[in-house]
């Protein structure tokens, strides 16, 4: 801006001239002249001011891109960083954020958003919150107005965007740029367009004008009541009463310097301003002088003073920053580094600690464009490069990647990135973090490997196991065996409470379990009823234990179905009764024998012996003795004839046979040893007769007794079928096994076998290959016996 004069007094002709009127134009030529350089001065003056705010205006935009740079490499985020659940309650602040608007960030912690607007905006915020929650993972910009605590505002531009936290919860981000500056500046730059005393009156530095000794005050800003905390009217009237506001520590320093303007030279000093409250200001105070165009002599001064308290706190809080990050980067197992926003990515900067993680010198990167490329492991460049394709939309990155290390081991990494923009939204660098996570991947795969072997253990053993909740009871897992033995899919056990599964008989039953449970706190092989689906009663050794998961009390009970090995125990007492009567029916035949029949043969030998005797003299008394040993031998006969028809009155004991069998097998299960596997086909029950199933039976033990003392195997199973007209049974194992053509001497057990299939008259085979197992068959026909087979 220039003020230009406009000359408008025309000449008189020459010949109306008078003395008078040539006084008059020199008077006019004077004035003109005097209006020029006044006129001079004043552009002059404004030329500096305007030179002087625009040093200041990049003098703090070089002050904030300093101070930017550092923030981002200590915090890694430049800006307001909010997270707020979505009714606007604050999660999160970081210490940028906070500090900005004059708090700590636990003064934010917990309290609605809303403290921090302005209340006319509280329903714009509210409204933009709902418009995120609305929809998740799109991107709302916005500008508005921020309260400090001190009650100043600040413009900003506020990115926010709802996401889901890891445990599922939604949260609003929300980033915000400070625009206060900036909207200052262009309020200054409009500004700057006005008359000077528009500036003058406006702009938030003091402008001053006063003569070169400070005798007089020529003008004062309104600024000068804000920084100094005095009245404009007071340095009016003192002109150097502002000395008087100087701190004591730098007044005799800027007494000093004040002597230069006296000579008229351009003079810049800072010092602080002890205002009446007591608080401290800094001042940035600059003078140019002002020299009559005309004479050359120094008219006045003009000059601008700055606060720049602001700006000495900052570099006060940026020494500290660097201070406080040297110390991270030093310590931090994170290594701190910066690199290229193009082509190969190349290191600009890696921080120290770089050489104790990987051994490299970070000069090793920084002079090698390449050098971060080509360690990359190969299998996962690819993935990479994808990735840092869509950091420049998305802004951040996180990844994990293998990297060779200067020993020649490949080491996991785990990088953090965030892409640097310039004020124009142009890529500037790369900013990241790198920390070695190899023995974070080790524990991780080790523990991977564990619980698949966990969980394969536990689905695959052969006891029913169920874990439950221990206050709700319900059912947080179950393994096949559980599911197999109470009847369930695994859909309709997990999630469900125990109660609802009907377990018990009773809820009587089920409460007396949990109150035994509650008095003893944990319980092992204690023998209880359970019900299946079907509501089938099961016998179960039970123990449950305590145990601790997420932080919830649950229960871990496992079971041991023991009902068939019940049954067994029956049978075994059933047939140790039977053979009890055995042996007593037994002793009665041999003491029948002994008592009846061996006496009778006894009399009957002493008459025969008699008749023998007196044969040869007496006729009649021979025949006498063999008369009467004839009818005692009739009397023997009826008795032996009495004596087996209660011999075949005597039928084979009851016995339920799918019972008995499945007993036996049950019988052969031990600590090293499972029980045989037993299928039964349903058809073949009823046709099983008691002297059949008593054989039956009798074989099976055999030959599982035989399987557990010589065979060595790891497995066994029986089978009975009903084949066209022939009941099967088949036992068999994956022991040693033997060669079929081997001479081997046939021992008792096997004879017996072979004995009780020819009772039934059934075929016995036995099928036997080296390391590969054998088998025992017992087929019985229905219709008509066949031959035994031979063995």
């Amino acid at each position: 801006m220039e003020i230009r004069t406009d000359q408008s007094v025309q000449a008189v002709p020459s010949d109306a001239s008078t003395d008078s009127e040539r006084a008059l134009q020199d008077l006019q030529r004077t004035f003109d002249q005097r209006l020029q350089e006044r006129t001079r001065e004043l552009n002059q003056t404004i030329h500096h001011l305007q030179q002087e705010i625009m040093r200041h205006q990049a003098t703090e935009a070089l002050l904030a891109a300093r101070e930017l740079r550092y923030r981002l490499l200590y915090e890694q985020n430049p800006s307001m960083y909010f997270t707020l659940d979505p009714s606007g309650r604050i999660l999160s602040v970081n210490q940028f954020g906070a500090t900005a608007l004059g708090y700590r960030p636990g003064e934010l912690i917990d309290r609605s958003v809303l403290c921090v607007f302005h209340p006319d905006d509280h329903q714009t915020v509210l409204t933009q919150l709902h418009l995120c929650a609305s929809s998740p993972e799109t991107t709302f910009d916005w500008e508005i107005q921020k309260i400090r605590k001190d009650g100043s505002q600040l413009w900003v531009k506020e990115r926010a965007r709802q996401v889901t936290d890891p445990h599922g919860h939604p949260m609003i981000l929300v980033v915000c740029e400070d625009m206060t500056d900036r909207r200052e500046a262009e309020a200054t730059l409009r500004k700057s367009e006005e008359r000077f005393r528009q500036i003058a009156e406006t702009i938030e530095e003091v402008v001053w004008s006063a003569d070169p000794s400070i005798g007089k005050m020529l003008y004062i800003s309104p600024a000068y009541e804000r920084i100094w905390g005095r009245s404009c009217a007071s340095l009016y009237a003192e002109p150097k009463s502002f000395i008087e506001a100087i701190h004591p520590d730098d007044r005799p320093r800027v007494v000093k310097e004040l002597i230069a303007q006296q000579e008229g030279r351009l003079f810049a000093h800072e010092y602080r301003v002890l205002r009446p409250d007591g608080t401290i200001r800094w001042v940035w105070d600059r003078g140019f002088p002002v020299v009559d165009q005309a004479t050359g002599l120094l008219t006045h001064y003009v000059g601008v003073a700055l606060d720049i308290t602001e700006r000495k706190q900052a570099e006060e809080a940026l020494r500290e920053s660097q201070t406080r990050l040297a110390f991270v980067l030093s310590h931090s197992p994170a290594v701190i580094y910066t690199a290229a926003a193009s082509g190969e990515f190349g290191a600009t900067f890696v921080s120290a600690n770089i050489t104790a993680q990987l051994g490299y010198e970070p000069q090793e990167f920084t002079n090698d464009p390449r050098f971060w490329v080509d360690r990359i492991h190969p299998d996962d460049a690819p993935e990479i490069f994808k990735r840092l394709s869509a950091l420049f939309a998305q802004g951040t990155l996180a990844h994990e990647y293998r990297f060779l290390n200067k020993q020649g081991q490949y080491r996991w990494m785990h990088d953090e990135v965030v892409l640097i923009r310039d004020p124009d939204g142009h890529p500037v660098e790369l900013l990241g973090s790198w920390l070695d996570i190899t023995e974070r991947k080790q524990t991780e795969e080790l523990l991977r490997v564990s619980e698949e072997r966990f969980a394969k253990a536990f689905r695959s053993s052969p006891h029913p196991v169920i874990v439950t909740e221990r206050e709700t009871g319900l059912c947080l897992e179950v393994n096949d065996a559980g599911l197999a033995l109470f009847g369930y899919r695994r859909e309709e056990v997990i999630g469900q409470t125990v109660p609802t599964l009907r377990l018990w008989a009773t809820p009587e039953d089920r409460a007396q379990f949990f109150a035994r449970l509650a008095q003893a706190g944990t319980f092992r092989n204690v023998e209880m009823e359970f019900y299946t689906k079907d509501r089938t009663p099961r016998q179960c050794l039970v123990s449950c234990e305590p145990i601790e998961i997420d932080g919830k009390a649950c229960l871990v009970t496992v079971g041991t179905d023991i009902t068939e090995q019940k049954r067994a125990e029956e049978a075994v007492r059933l047939q140790e009764r039977i053979l009890q009567q055995a042996r007593e029916e037994r002793e009665r035949i041999s003491q029948d024998l002994h008592d009846n029949i061996l006496q009778s043969l006894y009399a009957v030998g002493m008459q025969l012996e008699a008749s023998k005797l007196v044969a040869g003299t007496s006729a009649r008394k021979s025949k006498t003795h063999v008369t009467q040993a004839i009818a005692q031998l009739n009397q023997l006969v009826q008795e032996v004839r009495h004596f087996i028809a209660l011999l075949h009155q005597r039928n084979a004991p009851n016995m339920d046979f799918e019972r008995t069998l499945r007993q036996l097998a049950d019988s052969f299960s031990s600590a090293g040893h499972n029980a045989p596997t037993l299928t039964i086909q349903p058809e073949a029950i009823p046709l099983i007769t008691a002297t059949m199933g008593e054989q039956l039976v009798s074989i099976a033990r055999e030959a599982l007794s035989n399987s557990m003392r010589h065979a060595k195997a790891s497995t066994r199973s029986m089978t009975l079928r009903f084949i066209g007209s022939i009941i099967q049974l088949r036992i068999t194992d994956d022991g040693i096994g033997f060669k079929p053509g081997q001479k081997r001497r046939r021992g008792q057990g096997l004879r017996n076998m072979a004995t009780r299939a020819a009772h039934i008259g059934a075929r016995f085979l036995l099928a036997s290959t080296p390391g590969q197992g054998t088998s025992v068959i017992v087929e019985v026909p229905l219709e008509r016996p066949h031959e035994p087979g031979t063995i």
